[in-house]
């Protein structure tokens, strides 16, 4: 209508809302045009060359994993990021805009397909991580997926093993330097390890696909497998026995499967407690762990302090996320052996699979 007309301010298309969204306060009556629905599935924005000498990646979920800690460490690595992924493609546009990444595309067969991609990362749901992982791999892609690796058999079945890819998963609590401290102090131990590692989430219903099974996995598989891989890579020893005791409530916030203790005993004859709660007080530490061996006592808290013996070590934040990416690159450009190996990942995901079967 005209009177509508006469009061707009401007208006823009869909695909320059990024790069105008800061004047949206000074044009109060603006109206976006979408175009009419299009076929297409992917959409090129910058005509970014990357350097020969790059790798080059294809980012598989924008959300704030990719955003908070991986293009940050990208952006100090000698790779280039072609393309990101998102379902419906709007997402990814954003994330385009932002990054100046190329292409953004709702297509996986169109990065599949393209040979100047060499490193697909997976960071989207966790329902849709072993489907990604397994095209990715027959393609002969690198990969690196969050964790976990899969939410059911049937998808860990399917993922079969690429000898000429590298693999790896976000376990990168393997690589922190408070881990290499770790293992120094035990290299020589002649005694099982007494482990007791507690995390305590936070209840968020504002993500309600973490308590959907179907899509998360569930706490055990999608969140508390981190704590049964850490405690594989410590003890280097195979588990023997698993036993879950959850909490059997009838508030319906308090799940079984996110309210705790995984008991894991080893061939080595080590044992880890491993505790998950959502019930506890969030202005206390999220994480900490413990380690009796050899007439030592470790401590870690959220992987920003260390003590041995009472004596602080304190390197400020280690997650090891930076470790693990580096670890990862210089296995492509072979200069390092991989230690989150396809292997390693399905030991993990299978044995959360036995601990979470125990919940129910």
């Amino acid at each position: 209508p005209e009177d509508f007309i006469n009061i707009l301010d401007r208006a823009i298309e869909l695909k320059d809302l990024p790069n105008e969204y800061t004047k949206l306060q000074e044009y109060k009556n603006t109206i976006i045009k979408y175009k009419e629905p299009s076929e297409e599935k992917t959409f090129k924005y910058f005509n970014t060359i990357k350097n020969p000498e790059d790798l080059c990646i294809a980012l598989v979920g924008v959300g704030a994993v990719a955003k908070s800690i991986y293009m940050p460490l990208i952006e100090n690595s000698n790779c280039f990021v072609k393309y990101c992924l998102s379902k419906s493609g709007r997402t990814a546009a954003g994330f385009c805009h932002h990054y100046q990444i190329p292409y953004a595309t709702s297509d996986y067969e169109e990065i599949l397909n393209d040979p100047s991609v060499d490193i697909i990362l997976i960071l989207s749901h966790h329902s849709s991580h072993a489907n990604f992982v397994s095209k990715a791999l027959e393609k002969g892609k690198h990969v690196l997926v969050e964790k976990p690796l899969a939410i059911s058999k049937e998808q860990l079945e399917a993922i079969k093993e690429n000898k000429e890819a590298v693999f790896t998963i976000g376990f990168n609590r393997n690589f922190s330097p408070y881990t290499e401290k770790i293992k120094e102090t035990l290299k020589a131990r002649k005694h099982p390890l007494l482990i007791t590692h507690r995390i305590q989430s936070k209840l968020n219903t504002k993500k309600p696909w973490l308590y959907n099974p179907e899509i998360s996995g569930g706490r055990i598989i999608g969140e508390y497998c981190h704590l049964i891989n850490f405690a594989l890579n410590i003890t280097n020893s195979k588990v023997k026995v698993i036993k879950t005791t959850s909490i059997n409530s009838k508030d319906e916030f308090l799940t079984k499967d996110a309210n705790l203790i995984i008991t894991l005993t080893f061939e080595d004859g080590s044992i880890a407690n491993l505790i998950g709660t959502e019930d506890g007080d969030q202005s206390f530490n999220k994480e900490r762990m413990e380690i009796i061996c050899d007439n030592k006592i470790i401590t870690i808290t959220d992987w920003e302090e260390m003590t041995i013996n009472g004596n602080k070590i304190k390197l400020g934040p280690q997650k090891g996320h930076k470790e693990h990416w580096n670890n990862f690159i210089s296995t492509i450009k072979g200069k390092k052996k991989p230690l989150n190996t396809l292997n390693k990942a399905r030991e993990t995901t299978e044995i959360s699979f036995k601990a979470n079967t125990q919940t129910f």
